[in-house]
């Protein structure tokens, strides 16, 4: 879901404010509905820096991941996508998805892609 927050981000770029671009994934534990006015990732319980991201086209690339060793059998129902590395703060939430219920383990990273693509409907 695309928030709210990175149309109007984009707007501001776009015009020449300033915003902060998305660099941060959030790992939550909760689910529920996911809508476009939300302020957080529910449940948040991780906070990364992406690793990287990229433009292709019309697609804006986001990656990250949450690595094995910071794994504790925690269950990951949601992500976001962030422009803030404050662990659960408010506001800053530009995109996120529901997961079905992964248990992260030690066995194993988890990287996580948002691709957004701007078009013209």
């Amino acid at each position: 879901m695309i928030n709210n927050n990175y149309l109007n981000g984009l707007a501001k770029l776009m015009t020449g404010v300033s915003y902060n671009i998305p660099s941060y994934l959030a790992f939550g534990s909760t689910t529920g509905t996911l809508t476009a006015t939300d302020l957080v990732t529910s449940g948040e319980f991780d906070r990364n820096a992406l690793d990287s991201t990229e433009q292709i086209d019309y697609v804006a690339k986001f990656i990250g991941r949450r690595l094995s060793t910071e794994a504790g059998d925690e269950r990951i129902n949601v992500i976001g996508l962030h422009n803030s590395g404050v662990p659960g703060s408010s506001g800053n939430l530009q995109a996120n998805m529901l997961v079905s219920s992964l248990l992260h383990t030690s066995d194993f990273d988890v990287e996580v892609e948002f691709w957004v693509k701007h078009e013209r409907i």
